[in-house]
């Protein structure tokens, strides 16, 4: 076990105007392992060149306007792509210095956020649970998007998993303390709901990592009570979704030793096939510092 005491500076962020709005809304990957691109919760984009902890670029939306969820970059066709305001999808070039001048469509229903994985096109998640390929969408901006979701269920995390040139979307969701996993697989196009094991005590994931190692989707959740689970997804599923929420097999992982505490937050995220990094605050073997690593 490896304890946690100091931080490393990736990049840094400058402050923004309005203190209400400190915080950072995402970090995703950019055109290269050496650029980052950082979307904050005020108005901002900013890519930073990690090797020298620079911004290379930035860019930013009118004083009314809000971003609703990280920037993403789209490997394919070289362009940076952000939604604002819920519905107003924009897609621009590094070259572009005003972000109001680029081009921009205003789709039919709410959107979640922007999915992007290397050399596939990114995926547009709504938050009635649809999904469309960003072109398709672009090329239609107000086309009719189907309600996936029961009333009152909320997406609380997304993930985009991609391997043997398949695609596949994964996203939680919570209604009235029930959680659910959705797996939307393409070629064939099929959507499985699955329904995560619940037991006395123990209440819904803090944490989702998805990796895929040969023929399966390794998806790995971290409960409050420091409890570390895995669930195996095939890539491909002869599933056609007709029948109905099926049950999340899983198997433990790891057990964190926390005693009668509990996380009030952390991550887990798989390393290799042998090991797996979790994180999390705060860690009674810990002592005085801020957190806790385990390998």
């Amino acid at each position: 076990m490896a304890a946690l005491f100091e931080g490393y500076t990736l990049c840094g962020v400058g402050p923004v105007q309005n203190s209400c709005n400190l915080g950072i809304l995402g970090v995703e990957q950019g055109r290269d392992n050496d650029h980052i691109l950082v979307t904050d919760s005020s108005r901002s984009i900013t890519v930073y060149k990690v090797s020298d902890q620079k911004p290379t670029a930035s860019w930013s939306v009118k004083q009314g306007q809000k971003i609703s969820c990280p920037a993403v970059f789209n490997t394919q066709s070289q362009e940076y792509v952000v939604v604002t305001d819920d519905k107003v999808v924009r897609v621009w070039k590094e070259d572009d210095v005003n972000l109001e001048k680029a081009f921009k469509a205003t789709v039919s229903a709410d959107v979640l956020r922007v999915l992007s994985a290397t050399d596939v096109e990114p995926v547009v998640l709504f938050c009635c649970g649809a999904v469309r390929f960003l072109d398709s969408l672009l090329a239609s901006p107000q086309q009719p998007i189907e309600v996936v979701l029961a009333e009152d269920e909320i997406i609380r995390w997304s993930s985009i998993v991609k391997a043997e040139h398949q695609l596949v979307i994964l996203f939680s969701t919570e209604k009235r303390g029930e959680h659910c996993l959705y797996v939307q697989r393409f070629n064939p196009n099929t959507l499985v709901k699955h329904r995560f094991e619940t037991e006395p005590g123990l209440s819904a994931p803090i944490s989702f990592s998805a990796t895929c190692r040969g023929s399966n989707i390794h998806l790995l959740y971290l409960y409050l009570n420091g409890s570390v689970y895995e669930s195996l997804l095939p890539l491909r599923s002869s599933s056609t979704g007709a029948e109905g929420v099926q049950a999340l097999s899983r198997s433990l992982c790891l057990s964190l030793p926390l005693g009668e505490e509990k996380l009030m937050s952390g991550a887990a995220v798989v390393l290799d096939e042998a090991h797996v990094a979790v994180v999390g605050f705060p860690h009674p073997s810990a002592g005085a510092c801020k957190g806790d690593l385990q390998n």
